[in-house]
């Protein structure tokens, strides 16, 4: 275990490679979210994907712990990620193929590792938990010389080029004399994370509809009379582990089509999670004419449900309306566990808007090793990380 103590500010960092080696500091007067548990993260070291490094580390000042955090180091080459991209026949037209094909060309120059402070499995703010005592300006100061220092300061970390302080939670934004260029921080955003609140009088699906605008409860309704023909099971450890095969095809469909993934899961993913997280984490089955063709995965987090994975078959997404309907289980899950709000992933935001989702932008922030190379990679950045137009909607009534 490696550590540096800041003179300036007092806080001292502790950072290891060996879980083994921190569990023993995972404590802090805070509750500690699923995706950070010491359970979730040996079900995370065990099936971590093959190109995924992990680190764990904590502040203290004055023998008082401040804040746990994890690294995921991931070797970024971007040249392969967007080949593929073309490969897929994600480019419909002649601009789009120049415009990839000019990503390409920048994207030669940017293979490099990059150490994540964050969850590249999920959206939100999955990196570092401060302790109730910490007050705002100290979690600030903390997440400015995680960013500044890790690379420079931390031998375990030579061999990274990049530090990304992966979805900061927008009340941690740092502040305009944080962001100075001598401390070589670049904040951006990537595409928002989508939220949606349930009310408290929605005790069922029909309470839902009621709440909608005719036109979308139409199509919530059409969806609904497809789920008839679909029967839902929640899947227990030894039925995930027996049938992982068939869970990493169906994932794999979704996630091949996705074009930009830093990371591939392993198929014992699903299964090791479950086994270490039993009473958090769900895998629903679903069939169709007695066939597995979809699952659906989230987190119980306390008072919401955390959207994880999912996988179909995209030959029967448009007549089943497939996509849809899992939102509209994650929408049932909710309501029957009676929480507050469902966090969602990064894709399909309109459709996620057009039942009632609303985006949260977290913030991010990037610091490059060399001088020189950190005024250029924002710039690549921006190319290289797919932007979706899209058309929020207002699906609920005014009530």
């Amino acid at each position: 275990m490696e550590s540096l103590f800041n003179t300036e500010s007092g806080f001292s960092y502790y950072l290891t490679s060996k879980l083994s080696e921190i569990e023993k500091h995972w404590l802090i007067d805070a509750k500690i979210p699923v995706l950070l548990s010491i359970p979730y993260l040996k079900a995370l070291e065990s099936t971590r994907p093959s190109n995924l490094v992990i680190m764990y580390g904590y502040c203290t000042r004055q023998n008082k712990t401040l804040a746990i955090f994890q690294l995921q180091i991931v070797e970024f080459d971007a040249e392969n990620r967007l080949r593929l991209q073309m490969e897929t026949g994600k480019s419909t037209s002649l601009s789009d193929r120049l415009a990839l094909a000019i990503k390409l060309f920048v994207a030669r120059k940017v293979n490099v590792n990059a150490s994540i402070l964050g969850n590249l499995m999920t959206a939100g703010p999955y990196g570092i938990v401060f302790s109730d005592s910490a007050i705002i300006d100290e979690r600030r100061q903390i997440v400015c010389e995680l960013c500044c220092n890790l690379l420079r300061k931390f031998k375990i970390l030579a061999h990274t080029q990049i530090v990304v302080i992966k979805d900061i939670d927008p009340q941690l934004r740092l502040i305009k004399k944080e962001q100075n260029p001598l401390l070589r921080l670049h904040e951006f955003t990537i595409q928002p994370s989508m939220k949606l609140n349930l009310r408290q009088h929605w005790l069922s699906m029909e309470d839902y509809l009621n709440d909608l605008e005719s036109k979308y409860r139409s199509k919530v309704k059409k969806a609904l009379l497809n789920r008839q023909q679909l029967e839902v099971v929640d899947a227990d450890y030894q039925w995930i582990l027996e049938h992982q095969d068939d869970l990493f095809r169906l994932y794999k469909q979704i996630a091949d089509s996705a074009g930009f993934n830093l990371v591939e899961l392993q198929k014992e993913y699903f299964a090791e999670t479950k086994k270490q997280v039993p009473d958090h984490f769900k895998v629903k089955l679903i069939y169709y004419q007695k066939k597995l063709i979809a699952f659906y995965s989230y987190f119980l987090e306390g008072n919401f449900v955390n959207a994880h994975f999912v996988g179909f078959d995209k030959s029967l997404n448009n007549n089943l309306d497939l996509y849809r309907n899992i939102l509209l289980y994650y929408v049932d899950d909710a309501i029957n566990n009676r929480v507050k709000y469902i966090e969602f992933a990064r894709t399909a935001l309109e459709m996620k808007s057009s039942i009632g989702a609303e985006p949260i932008d977290y913030y991010c922030y990037l610091s490059h090793e060399s001088k020189i190379m950190n005024k250029l990679v924002p710039g690549i950045l921006d190319l290289l990380v797919p932007v979706k137009l899209w058309k929020p909607r207002s699906p609920f009534k005014n009530t």
